[in-house]
């Protein structure tokens, strides 16, 4: 990957703009940047006084015993008895100290990113490594400053996080995306913008003790705070008149989590067309590392009889604008999306061709599916994306989902994780969109503007456009065979 995307930044919501394509009102940006790629090494940055201990995580994260150190600027003394090499493309760990010079440091910028690629460990505490053109892609890092005064520098600069650390503060950056804090607190900031205030957050040494072994634990997340930035740069999300909630070609089918019934299963695979239909599984909500195609939906489908199942993964979105890739979809019937995490699903297909490709299932009268996370993903607004855990139901930044469902915010696991509370704390925030709390083993089917609950429990509608009455429920519940108008918001009875 060249060292030019690596300062891409963040496509978050999906973009209104001329020279876009769009169906079912979900629009993509067609020339939307790519977002940030992750590096595959681990950086280290350092306040000018660097904290009691970032030395030795330094020489751990580079190899412990078997570290091989480049070191400029700086004595090597405070690495102790580690191994130093004199050519930094042999090196396992990469120092620059704050004596590097100002002529020295654009000369080896471009290098630095290139060795954080290769998975080299970068660490330093050399002020001018990290200007908004430094190494850490999308982010300013502001050094023992006032907090008004890094506000202003960064505010110039608009769509881009900040970090100020204090006077004895260190950040690692692990995996590309993973923030842990090693010292004092540092302070993650975005600025004003797009209808938006400031916001800042402490984020402090964490850490865990599992069967008497200590771990550090991450405090934030790079990606997560580059998109909370990138969206002063759109148009607020979501709208205060947001679409209305419906599929106009094709069918979904949204599901809860847990254990699917025959049922959901047979509605899923007539949708699609039949067990000879074509329908691409996609796992990538999971995890599992690049090569990997388990998928329990693709398993599921293929004991149930179904003839002509794709799983198609991917953690690289370059992979998922690849036509060969995206082969696949081109001409299936329908998709169907295991459970996971749902950011992930954001970080590898939103406003991708692999994208279009799947919306373009529901112009042909297909059906897209998906259980948890595949549940979640459906909607445009995206409960849960938090990609440092799913306690948050509302995540800046993982706002946007694929948008399949416009108009509405899905949760799952439902009842069975008491998760009512969160819903009703978010339509506190949203209240323009429609809650949807959907239960396990239980699934919503959305033709049109008519949801038909299916299962063995319930779904939950949320809709602030009614008042709460004190001493009952914020929202209504439906069971098996129940329907629910999504443009009236209003139970549908059938005699």
């Amino acid at each position: 990957m060249s060292c030019s995307m690596c300062l891409r930044i963040v496509s978050l919501v999906l973009l209104m703009t001329a020279g876009s394509f769009s169906f079912a009102q979900v629009t993509i940006d067609s020339n939307s940047p790519e977002p940030i790629r992750p590096f595959a090494g681990s950086l280290l940055v350092s306040s000018e006084t660097v904290p009691e201990g970032a030395y030795r995580q330094f020489v751990q994260l580079a190899g412990g015993e078997d570290a091989k150190l480049f070191v400029l600027g700086s004595p090597r003394d405070p690495f102790g008895e580690a191994t130093f090499v004199d050519d930094p493309a042999l090196a396992t760990g990469i120092w620059v100290g704050k004596k590097a010079t100002a002529v020295v440091i654009p000369q080896q910028v471009e290098q630095l990113r290139g060795h954080l690629e290769r998975g080299a460990v970068v660490g330093s505490n050399c002020t001018a490594l990290f200007g908004v053109a430094g190494l850490l892609p999308g982010s300013m890092v502001f050094f023992d400053k006032e907090l008004d005064d890094a506000f202003v520098s960064l505010e110039q600069h608009p769509g881009t996080a900040g970090y100020l650390l204090g006077p004895s503060s260190a950040m690692e950056v692990r995996d590309g995306r993973r923030i842990l804090i090693v010292g004092d607190p540092v302070v993650a900031m975005v600025g004003s913008g797009g209808g938006r205030a400031r916001e800042t957050e402490s984020l402090e040494s964490r850490s865990s003790q599992r069967r008497g072994v200590r771990r550090q634990r991450y405090a934030a997340d790079l990606l997560a705070w580059s998109r909370r930035a990138q969206t002063r740069l759109l148009a607020v999300f979501p709208r205060a008149n947001p679409p209305v909630p419906e599929v106009r070609q094709g069918s979904l089918l949204i599901v809860g989590g847990g254990r699917m019934g025959t049922k959901l299963w047979d509605r899923f695979v007539t949708e699609a067309g039949g067990k000879d239909a074509k329908i691409v599984c996609i796992p990538t909500a999971s995890g599992q590392p690049e090569g990997n195609k388990r998928s329990g939906g693709a398993g599921a489908l293929r004991r149930y009889g179904c003839t002509n199942v794709t799983v198609l993964h991917t953690l690289d979105r370059r992979k998922a604008n690849d036509e060969a890739f995206c082969a696949p979809l081109v001409g299936a019937t329908a998709v169907w999306f295991d459970g996971g995490r749902q950011w992930r699903l954001v970080d590898s297909y939103q406003n991708t061709r692999a994208h279009q490709l799947m919306l373009d299932v529901l112009k042909r009268g297909g059906c897209i599916g998906g259980s948890s996370a595949g549940a979640s993903i459906q909607g445009d607004y995206m409960a849960r994306g938090a990609p440092r855990g799913p306690g948050w139901i509302a995540a800046p930044g993982y706002e946007t989902g694929l948008g399949f469902l416009p108009g509405v915010a899905i949760d799952q696991h439902f009842h069975q994780r008491r998760r009512m509370a969160d819903m009703t704390h978010l339509m506190g925030l949203y209240p323009q969109i429609l809650g949807l709390g959907i239960d396990e083993g239980t699934a919503v089917f959305v033709k049109e503007h008519t949801a038909l609950v299916l299962g063995e429990a319930v779904v939950s509608f949320y809709d602030r456009q009614k008042p709460v009455v004190e001493g009952e429920l914020d929202h209504l519940e439906l069971r098996d065979g129940d329907r629910y108008d999504l443009k009236k918001r209003s139970p549908i009875k059938m005699f």
